[in-house]
């Protein structure tokens, strides 16, 4: 799905180049994180950089932008999911649901009756469902099978846009680091014959450093919510978690943690400099989770993040300007983390001279 990302990428740029000056930072990188996972997941092209209004982007400003609609129930499924069941109180708002749901149904159908493949979560999806050994002919099972769909659509596109966006703005008021990691892409990019490869992003150690810095300082969920599978005694006192019992993990409070990263509130890409030096004693940075429950989309998450972080930087330079908040204020009423302002920013386009 490399190229499909990229493609994505080259279409960003050409929306910055038409709109350089100052924007939203955020918004630009929900329409690129939105065209990634709608093209590589579900085959389907959202029109976010032709269209202002486009449908999905509908769909992600309704889902985490705060309405006290959506905070009464999201606070319900988050403290009382006994409470969410039992009256049937959905996470979003019906018509986001109803939207999604409907679109997935249409994309398979036309999938089924076209027989293309394309080696995307459709096809996975459409094997799944038609796998008599994992499911019966019950429509239930089947809602299942579309409702992981949807949950990985909602996942994916808002922890890429807050990862790239929030490194851009680290970065614009870091102009220093900003000029490494430009002069790391570009040399990359020509030691690669001009071309943008999924093997020379690997190698882009800066660029890695980075975005590990930027989801330390910045985690897109700031807590981890487990359930307890078995009676368990914490060690050294005569506390026991019992079997069953929702657990939140402060993940911001464990990456802000002057134990494990002094002077936490500074933006240092250096930390990651060692990767063996990192959760050596115990899991304090845990940005996607640990362990079975780990976070699926990792792997696919951080290439589109770091696919789009090399497109932007390799064309442009991102300048602070008069509205960009420093330090970010945290919206308080969302469950995710967000900038109670957005991230204004100023994008011009990148000369050599200029470095």
């Amino acid at each position: 799905m490399f190229s499909i990302i990229k493609s994505i990428g080259e279409d960003m740029n050409r929306y910055i180049r038409k709109n350089l000056g100052p924007l939203e930072a955020k918004e630009i990188c929900s329409k690129y994180s939105t065209e990634v996972i709608a093209s590589c997941a579900f085959g389907i092209k959202s029109n976010c950089f032709e269209s202002e209004d486009a449908d999905f982007r509908k769909i992600g400003r309704a889902m985490f932008d705060f309405n006290w609609r959506n905070g009464v129930n999201q606070a319900v499924h988050w403290f009382s999911h006994s409470w969410a069941k039992a009256f049937k109180v959905g996470f979003f708002e019906p018509w986001v649901m109803d939207y999604l749901n409907t679109t997935f149904w249409d994309t398979i159908k036309k999938r089924e009756e076209s027989n293309v493949k394309r080696n995307d979560l459709v096809d996975i999806l459409i094997n799944t469902m038609n796998n008599k050994e994992l499911l019966s002919e019950n429509s239930s099972e089947r809602d299942k099978v579309i409702g992981h769909a949807i949950q990985i659509f909602l996942a994916g596109f808002e922890t890429t846009s807050s990862t790239i966006a929030f490194t851009l703005y680290e970065l614009c008021i870091h102009p220093d680091m900003q000029d490494k990691l430009r002069n790391e892409i570009i040399t990359n990019i020509k030691e690669n014959n001009g071309i943008i490869t999924y093997e020379g992003i690997q190698n882009m150690n800066y660029l890695d450093m980075c975005v590990k810095e930027t989801l330390r300082k910045y985690p897109v969920l700031p807590f981890l919510d487990r359930r307890c599978n078995k009676d368990y005694q914490i060690p050294g006192t005569n506390v026991v978690i019992e079997r069953g019992m929702p657990v939140l993990i402060p993940m911001l409070g464990l990456h802000y943690d002057e134990k494990y990263f002094p002077e936490p509130d500074k933006y240092d890409p250096e930390r990651f400099a060692d990767k063996n030096s990192i959760n050596v004693n115990g899991l304090y940075y845990v940005p996607f989770g640990e362990g079975p429950r780990i976070c699926i989309g990792e792997r696919f998450g951080l290439i589109g993040t770091k696919v789009g972080l090399v497109h932007i930087l390799s064309e442009f330079v991102v300048e602070r300007t008069a509205p960009t908040p420093v330090p970010i204020e945290f919206a308080q009423k969302s469950f995710i983390l967000q900038s109670k302002v957005g991230i204004p920013v100023k994008f011009k386009e990148y000369l050599p001279e200029d470095s």
